[in-house]
């Protein structure tokens, strides 16, 4: 938590205190994760009240944005852009990969309840670069894509890959449980679980942005 802590808040503000300085154009890659939690039921967008302080890494995210806004008010020029979960070539977070492997081998049989907003990486590289040329200074910019629950999502790869689509649903209840039981017997055996309570109650919601 302390090394997330540094480079989220403190090295960004570092990073902003020198752009401030020399008066260079930030642009602060932040995260979807810093926006907030959708109201249920809603898709949220950028003026959405950030509401996640359970999750360690989404609060050191808004953290670093809310520091660097205090320097918009020194006269830093600072764009912020948050992206959603970004897929595509070349290279996947572990946890997607796992998730693709598990559909084409069909040992993937049971999804979560809720949805993701998904960004192709080429789009989220041409918002980055179009929020530094044109961005409104202070300003934050979601660099979303296709809202889709994980039943879908899983279903496309499914037929992409020729796999087999997961066919038993979660509830969020369910998953809430296991999420407790998972910490609880990681932190007995004083493991790092895989996932925590927060990770299960988010997957069981549609983050749609």
């Amino acid at each position: 938590d302390e090394e997330r802590k540094k480079i989220n808040v403190e090295a960004a503000t570092l990073v902003g205190s020198v752009a401030l300085k020399s008066g260079a154009r930030l642009l602060h890659v932040s995260s979807i994760s810093a926006v907030g939690v959708p109201p249920e039921g809603a898709v949220a967008d950028e003026k959405c009240v950030f509401n996640n302080e359970k999750d360690h890494y989404s609060l050191t995210k808004f953290q670093g944005e809310r520091r660097l806004k205090e320097l918009v008010n020194q006269g830093l020029d600072v764009v912020f852009v948050c992206p959603s979960n970004v897929i595509g070539h070349y290279r996947m977070k572990e946890i997607q990969k796992k998730n693709i492997q598990g559909i084409v081998s069909g040992s993937m049989w049971v999804y979560p309840s809720g949805g993701i907003c998904l960004a192709d990486v080429d789009d989220v590289v041409r918002g980055i670069f179009s929020a530094w040329k044109i961005g409104r200074r202070g300003e934050r910019y979601i660099l979303g894509g296709k809202n889709i629950t994980y039943k879908e999502y899983f279903r496309e790869i499914a037929l992409a890959a020729v796999g087999s689509t997961p066919w038993l649903k979660l509830p969020g209840s369910l998953m809430l449980l296991m999420g407790h039981v998972i910490e609880n017997v990681y932190s007995l055996c004083g493991k790092t679980p895989f996932i925590d309570v927060n990770t299960c109650r988010m997957i069981s919601r549609n983050l749609f942005y």
